[in-house]
Parts: structure tokens; C-alpha cells; sequence
């Protein structure tokens, strides 16, 4: 075997071995991977938020029954005082 084959081999080598080390460790090496206990976590807050959440409400229905209750208050309110005044 060549040195070339040698020094390409001790390349790979310490590549594959840094990689394993950060694998094992994503955290220690900032690596952008999250570590299973990191992922773990996440779900469990997850699962916890989902349990207290409630399904999103659509408001617009209610405000415009309340718009338009309002809407006749006013009208009656008006004719009221039309009455009163005639």
C-alpha cells in the first residue's frame, strides 16, 4: 500500500471519528443536531401544551350577532325617543 491510500485512509479515519463524537454529543459540539434527550423534552412539553389547549374559536359569527343586537337597541332606542318627543 502506497502513502497516498495510507494518508487518504487516516483521513477518512478521523473524519468518521469526529463524526461519531459529535453524534454521540450534539449538544457538547453546537452541531445544529438536536440530542435525543433535547428531542424527548420537546415532545413532552408539546404534549403538554396540547393538553391544555383548547381548538381556536372563530369570533366573527358572535361579533356580528352582537353588532346587529346592538344595531337594533340603537333603532329602538331612536323610535323611543321619537315617540317621546311627538
Amino acid at each position: 500500500m502506497d502513502n497516498t491510500d495510507d494518508n487518504i485512509r487516516k483521513y477518512v479515519d478521523t473524519k468518521l471519528k469526529k463524526i461519531n463524537r459529535v453524534l454521540k454529543d450534539p449538544d457538547g459540539y453546537n452541531s445544529g443536531i438536536a440530542s435525543t434527550e433535547r428531542i424527548e423534552k420537546v415532545e413532552e412539553r408539546v404534549d403538554e401544551l396540547t393538553a391544555i389547549s383548547h381548538p381556536p374559536v372563530d369570533f366573527t359569527d358572535k361579533l356580528d350577532s352582537l353588532h346587529h343586537k346592538i344595531d337594533r337597541v340603537l333603532e329602538l332606542l331612536e323610535r323611543l325617543t321619537d315617540e317621546q318627543s311627538n
